[in-house]
């Protein structure tokens, strides 16, 4: 989009003499911004000269034509818009220090340099950059550190899951996290974590996802997973891929799958890499590490969600994960 600017004759005299009493450097390198501009030369000019990028020139152009020579000062101190009064910063620490961001609205688990930039924009009406924020915090005498855990009491519906194929955990095993210098942090988390177990299969020529949820791994859930897949995918005859888990290998597996035209190809001892589907677990894990969740049930909702709609939501990065061996 092309901006026209009114330029009047007294804009150049203006900026001339700003420039000629101006000190600051940042403010002067604005003003020549300025000047470039009313002596003719293009935006994309300007940022050559300047060496700057078009956001820096489009901004500081826009500010001039806006609030004037005034818009252009670089101003340092209580008064200027990008900085907490006292009483903001006390505020500000006790949030960061004692809430999470799910508390205001965020997903992920803890606070970083961008969220920190949003919600003080949005809470404060004022602008950091996230350089800015880190060198508050440290003003502050906030670091960042290990948290240790605080068992709550426990959830109505916290999920009690064995290990299995491929088990999602709400919580990671080390947990990071901002405090004041000198006193230990710490979390409220469940004993032994949340987790849900899946068992997936993994369509290496489309990338179609399937997967169901079991209390356990055994005989049992083994073949009922094979019955989902048989039942998707009709007659046709399938090879499995398949790590060399005990009961991957009982004679109740291995009858059941002669009978429904399911041929097993166990992979080699202790070869997980061999085996695309572990880089789809470890994406789809990476997703749900991201977040944080309040109870068990919300975890236990965002990964059967996850799980459900993969096949949409993540196409093409299921058959990126799919040729990623080939």
């Amino acid at each position: 989009m092309i901006v026209k600017y009114d330029i009047k004759e007294t804009d150049r005299n203006l900026v001339t003499e700003a420039m000629r009493k101006e000190k600051n450097a940042v403010a002067k390198n604005r003003l020549l911004a300025v000047s470039l501009l009313l002596d003719g030369m293009k935006k994309k000019e300007i940022q050559k000269v300047l060496h700057r990028g078009k956001n820096y020139v489009g901004t500081w152009i826009s500010a001039y034509f806006k609030d004037g020579v005034d818009g252009l000062k670089e101003k340092r101190g209580g008064d200027h818009k990008s900085y907490l009064s006292e009483e903001e910063r006390n505020e500000f620490k006790s949030l960061i220090t004692i809430t999470q961001p799910v508390d205001y609205g965020y997903e992920n688990k803890g606070w970083d340099g961008k969220i920190m930039v949003d919600l003080i924009l949005k809470k404060y009406q004022q602008q950091y950059t996230t350089d800015a924020i880190y060198k508050l915090l440290q003003r502050l005498g906030i670091t960042y550190k290990t948290a240790s855990k605080v068992d709550p009491r426990k959830s109505q519906d916290k999920i009690n899951i064995w290990k299995e194929d491929s088990r999602f955990s709400s919580e990671s095993n080390r947990i990071t996290s901002w405090s004041t210098k000198g006193m230990a942090v710490s979390y409220s988390g469940y004993p032994h974590g949340t987790s849900v177990n899946c068992l997936g299969s993994l369509n290496l020529v489309n990338s179609n996802l399937i997967t169901s949820f079991h209390d356990r791994g055994n005989t049992e859930t083994t073949i009922a997973h094979l019955k989902i897949v048989r039942e998707y995918y009709g007659d046709t005859p399938l090879a499995y891929l398949i790590d060399n888990a005990p009961w991957h290998k009982t004679k109740l597996v291995k009858e059941f799958c002669e009978a429904n035209n399911i041929t097993l190809l166990f992979l080699p001892p202790y070869s997980p890499e061999f085996n695309p589907i572990e880089r789809v677990w470890s994406f789809l894990k990476s997703k749900v590490r991201q977040k944080f969740f309040k109870t068990a049930g919300e975890f236990r909702n965002f990964v059967l969600g996850l799980l459900e709609n993969i096949n949409i939501t993540e196409p093409d990065k299921l058959m990126r994960l799919c040729s990623s061996l080939v």
